[in-house]
């Protein structure tokens, strides 16, 4: 949207109260579509991704579970 009120927070606020899922606050891409997720960071340093009813992650770079029944993922953008 090409207004400069309307910004990702306000975005983010407005899904909240229709009841749809956030899986990010720091204003990054997020891609989901089950069973992957992809991120693309907008900067560098931590992040969390908010996961829903406690889902199972696991990296495909480094083959090895990150976090099972988690309601949260955390990890460093680079």
């Amino acid at each position: 949207m090409g207004e400069p009120v309307v910004t990702p927070a306000l975005m983010r606020a407005l899904g909240q109260i229709a009841g749809v899922h956030v899986w990010n606050y720091q204003d990054d891409v997020v891609h989901v579509r089950p069973p992957f997720l992809t991120v693309h960071c907008t900067g560098t340093g931590p992040r969390t991704i908010a996961l829903p009813n406690k889902w199972s992650v696991y990296d495909l770079l480094h083959k090895d579970w990150i976090a099972t029944d988690s309601t949260s993922l955390r990890f460093n953008a680079v």
